[in-house]
């Protein structure tokens, strides 16, 4: 078995962070509302150089574990402003991690190109292949192999950031039972795109199911020839990016319930801030340790972590409504966004019951 390495990306000074921070800050009720697209991130992140942290690592070695204390410190901080605009970044963050970690054909390299610049949006659609590999559901895309051709056929029911030209990462099945993981344009003939609508706190992500009817690539497209070896590589970062977000959303709302105290009503709720804050430190720690080496962390423990962080940031956003009353029961305020944005934690895949069917299929045969 190959080495996984640990390699290490240019630390972020704090003063990055929060200039990021405040950008998101600035965005986030137009992002809400759908006057700005999530994706503004991509292009912020590109402009300062931020976007592609630890890239150039994994192009020299793309069996490697990167130190995602970075990364995780800025999604973090984006999350902790606007959830949408932190999800739309770990996607396009996804696929450029499945590009350098992929096979090098002068098709991908130049679609990695634009993606370390932002000049296009990546979707990855690869919970369909995670999902198949846990056993859980059969991939519904299949591809048909021809020379040095594949005809690709079906569906991918949730991807986000699929704007007309974005790059999207799919998992295919094969008539031999294998699996691949390709790499589509959103625009190329056969691609039918349906925009989701009038979702709870994502409308700005671009989100939507995609139907492929014969659509034909080369060769040159395709990542890796074995899912299950490929997802190996790139799931640690995938789960504990988004672990961070969740994190960070948490992390906001119990600020928040902190500044709210003060009341005699108010005051009898603190041991449940405390409780919780306890909580956070603790997950936080947790991620922290993760992320500086991926590769050492046992799988359990990086699915316990995402499951337990999608708890957390429920109960956070609730206790802080909870505490800031009527005022947060206005649907423009950014209590009542928060709450929003948590509600979509226990269905984003892996969901709730992909983690816990997982996590209790581990400790099974351990």
């Amino acid at each position: 078995m190959t080495a996984i390495v640990l390699a290490r990306s240019a630390p972020l000074p704090p003063e990055v962070v929060d200039d990021v921070q405040a950008l998101a800050a600035a965005n986030a009720g137009d992002v809400d509302t759908g006057q700005t697209p999530a994706s503004w991130v991509i292009g912020a992140l590109a402009e300062r150089g931020h976007l592609d942290l630890g890239i150039n690592a994994l192009l020299a070695d793309p069996t490697a574990q990167l130190d995602l204390t970075d990364l995780t410190g800025l999604v973090d901080a984006i999350a902790q402003e606007d959830v949408a605009s932190a999800f739309s970044f770990w996607a396009h963050r996804m696929v450029l991690d499945y590009l350098a970690r992929g096979r090098r054909t002068p098709a991908l390299d130049a679609e990695l190109a634009d993606l370390r610049r932002g000049q296009r949006l990546g979707s990855t659609a690869m919970a369909t292949g995670v999902k198949a590999l846990a056993g859980i559901d059969a991939l519904p895309v299949q591809a048909v192999v021809a020379a040095d051709r594949l005809r690709l056929d079906g569906v991918i029911p949730w991807a986000s950031n699929l704007t007309p030209d974005a790059t999207v990462v799919v998992a295919a099945g094969l008539p031999d039972g294998g699996a691949i993981a390709v790499a589509v344009r959103v625009d190329a003939p056969g691609v039918t795109r349906r925009a989701a609508t009038g979702l709870l706190a994502l409308d700005a992500t671009a989100s939507g199911t995609l139907r492929l009817d014969g659509v034909v690539i080369s060769r040159d497209a395709v990542l890796a020839d074995d899912l299950r070896a490929f997802a190996a590589t790139f799931r640690p970062t995938f789960l504990v990016l988004q672990s961070a977000f969740a994190l960070g959303l948490a992390r906001r709302s119990l600020l928040e319930a902190g500044r709210l105290q003060g009341r005699p009503d108010l005051d009898v709720l603190r041991p449940q801030v405390e409780v919780l804050a306890d909580v956070l430190a603790r997950h936080t720690e947790s991620r922290e340790r993760i992320a500086r080496d991926p590769g050492a962390a046992p799988l359990a423990d990086i699915l316990r972590l995402r499951l337990d962080v999608v708890d957390l940031a429920v109960a956070a956003t609730r206790l802080e409504a909870t505490l800031t009353g009527g005022r947060g029961y206005a649907s423009a305020s950014p209590t009542a966004r928060r709450l929003r944005e948590a509600a979509f934690f226990p269905i984003q895949s892996p969901s709730e019951g992909h983690l816990r069917w997982e996590l209790s299929s581990l400790t099974s045969t351990a």
